[in-house]
């Protein structure tokens, strides 16, 4: 402290002379100069850019409606009719050795917007033959399965054994007709009494497409025509027409 208070002041220090000031001018703008371009071309690279993409836009942008009107239009133009199909003769298709021998044909169209597949399936595996038709409509379904056991490889003897069922979209099978031909036991035949069974099915799926059962049954004639092994197709139009 003592060192402190006797010791002289401090001389002020010394003003920066013009020359000084000009010199340090000088090495700012020098230093900066760079800066100062780079922004320079920043800006106007960012205007630059601004104006291509403004006038890319003028030649870009009127394709994007144009796009999407063809995709549209082609969309459009699957809403009705048939969209694919397939077609065997089930008795040209060898059997497997082991194992069953499956063969399905298929008609799948759209009707007003609702998708529709009517199928129709052999089954074969040791003298046996599964056969089912079945139509689905965004989930409602009518099927008929046929089968028969042959317990002989000519198939001189047979039991057939015939099922019509129902289900509604979201709903539960529902068995509407059930015949058994034995000619070595006891037949059945139990067949539900018609009461609008496949209107109350079909109907509610097809109201929005401006259909109904009668409609979509008519529609499943005009696919089917002309194509292979349709053998069950007389028994399901008619519980169809019955159940209507």
């Amino acid at each position: 402290q003592a060192l402190a208070l006797c010791a002289p002041p401090a001389a002020p220090p010394a003003r920066p002379t013009l020359a000084m000031q000009a010199a340090g001018s000088s090495l700012r703008q020098r230093a900066m100069g760079p800066f100062h371009r780079n922004r320079r071309s920043g800006v106007l690279g960012l205007v630059v850019l601004a104006v291509a993409a403004k006038v890319a836009a003028v030649f870009v942008m009127p394709a994007f409606p144009q796009q999407n009107n063809r995709r549209h239009t082609a969309l459009h133009a699957t809403k009705t009719g048939l969209i694919h199909a397939e077609s065997t003769n089930f008795d040209s298709v060898p059997l497997i050795p082991v194992g069953p021998t499956i063969v399905t044909n298929y008609v799948y169209f759209d009707i007003g917007g609702v998708r529709v597949n009517a199928s129709w399936t052999r089954t074969s595996e040791h003298g046996d033959v599964d056969s089912t038709f079945q139509v689905l409509a965004n989930g409602a379904c009518a099927r008929l399965f046929h089968r028969r056991s042959s317990d002989t490889e000519d198939g001189t003897w047979g039991l057939n054994t015939r099922r019509f069922e129902t289900r509604p979209a979201g709903g539960h099978s529902k068995l509407v007709a059930y015949v058994v031909d034995n000619p070595s036991g006891i037949n059945t035949d139990q067949e539900a009494a018609p009461r609008g069974q496949l209107s109350s099915v079909f109907d509610p799926v097809l109201k929005d497409a401006g259909s109904d059962a009668g409609k979509l049954i008519a529609e499943i004639e005009t696919h089917i025509k002309g194509k292979e092994s349709l053998e069950h197709w007389p028994q399901f139009k008619a519980y169809w027409d019955k159940y209507l």
